[in-house]
């Protein structure tokens, strides 16, 4: 069945039509790919409200309550010993008492938060993350409401290369999901990988493969000449995705292939990649463009490249936005072996997958490529964008949401 079809059926149209969906998100809902295709798998046959940020999205929006960050002091620490110490012993108390103001703070954010979401009186909520959960969840079960939390990573192993992270963030994202997340209605998660290490850790059902999919794009592939292959790589920069491992990439290339970095800056890594990339004049970086114009903007590329180390478990189980991208944008891709991506890849014959992690050996898999191999890869993402798109993932959105609903 068709996605207009599943839509318009009468009995949705009898028993859902003004029902409410609360979509809650800390983040800027606009840029969220996966806040985007609810709302398209829904708004149809549902009120849709946003919880969040901030939102440039046409739908009633209520802001989050958050405490204020607590800001980073490191003006001293390249300052001597004698001077620096005592510095830093004062820092240390600031940042104590700022803690401790933000701990009384966040439990007056929470209230506030639960207090609105009471009023505005949802039918079912679909949170996003974990960083809410505490206070959606107790609010919710107070009134009977179900709920889906979306699952973009498995979180506790999110940055698991990080000692902070393992010692600080690991902890309070485990004791989350054994109070909070087990009581949820259903769970959207983004691989397989990452639905069977929940089941196993906390025994979580009723979790539905929802991937990142694109809207279908109704464009053609496009064939450049092949005295030049102009590559591309987008996404966000973090320490932890090792970009300077891509760029490396371009050592052990011919000169006649160039790379596009289409980056979201940050204030720390960017500027390192920059000055890492200065003395090669075939790459670039190029400001990033709005999330919807992504796909039409990269179609005139060759080649889709993702080099990503498995420095932690997300890494190595992703499947992320950017593949689905390259699909819609009729690109051949090149990924390294992490398996969720190497099995897309493959299975739809959408380019190649390098044997190892290294900048060296993910050139070699780059240069394979002939003339022959870049016309079919393309042609082979012109097919498969016709089935990878997000009209399979926004039924079972849909599907998901109807059937508790009919339940409730």
């Amino acid at each position: 069945m068709g996605l207009a079809s599943f839509k318009h059926s009468s009995f949705i149209a009898r028993n859902t039509l003004k029902k409410k969906i609360v979509i809650v998100c800390d983040g800027t809902l606009q840029s969220q790919p996966r806040v985007l295709t609810q709302i398209k798998a829904l708004k149809d046959n549902f009120n849709i409200e946003l919880f969040g940020n901030n939102s440039t999205l046409p739908y009633k929006f209520y802001a989050l309550f958050t405490p204020q960050p607590i800001p980073k002091v490191t003006f001293h620490l390249n300052w001597i010993a004698i001077i620096r110490k005592p510095i830093s012993a004062f820092v240390k108390l600031y940042i104590r008492l700022k803690q401790n103001k933000n701990s009384k703070n966040e439990l007056l954010s929470k209230l506030q938060n639960a207090k609105i979401l009471t009023e505005i009186k949802p039918s079912l909520v679909i949170a996003h993350g974990l960083n809410e959960l505490d206070w959606v969840v107790d609010e919710l079960k107070k009134n009977n409401i179900p709920f889906i939390i979306n699952m973009h990573e498995y979180y506790p192993l999110e940055f698991e290369d990080t000692k902070y992270w393992l010692q600080n963030i690991k902890p309070r994202y485990e004791k989350l999901l054994r109070l909070y997340a087990s009581q949820a209605n259903a769970y959207f998660v983004v691989c397989n990988s990452i639905i069977k290490k929940y089941e196993t850790e906390f025994g979580l059902k009723n979790q539905i493969l929802i991937r990142n999919t694109k809207p279908f794009f109704d464009i053609e592939p496009i064939f450049n000449n092949a005295k030049e292959i102009r590559m591309i790589h987008h996404g966000i920069c973090n320490a932890s995705r090792h970009l300077e491992l891509t760029i490396e990439v371009l050592k052990f290339l011919p000169e006649h292939y160039k790379l596009d970095l289409m980056l979201v800056p940050d204030t720390m890594v960017y500027p390192q990649l920059i000055e890492l990339a200065k003395n090669d004049s075939r790459i670039r970086f190029i400001a990033p463009v709005e999330t919807k114009n992504i796909i039409p903007f990269i179609n005139s590329y060759d080649i889709g490249l993702f080099l990503l180390p498995p420095v932690n478990f997300n890494y190595l189980n992703a499947l992320p936005n950017k593949l689905f991208e390259f699909i819609q944008a009729r690109l051949a891709t090149v990924v390294s072996p992490n398996p969720e991506m190497k099995a897309i890849v493959e299975e739809y014959d959408l380019g190649l997958v390098s044997k190892d992690y290294t900048p060296e050996e993910f050139a070699k898999t780059i240069l394979s490529i002939t003339k022959q191999d870049m016309i079919r890869f393309k042609h082979n993402a012109n097919k498969a964008a016709v089935e990878i798109n997000d009209e399979s993932e926004q039924k079972k959105i849909f599907d998901t949401v109807n059937k508790i609903l009919c339940v409730a």
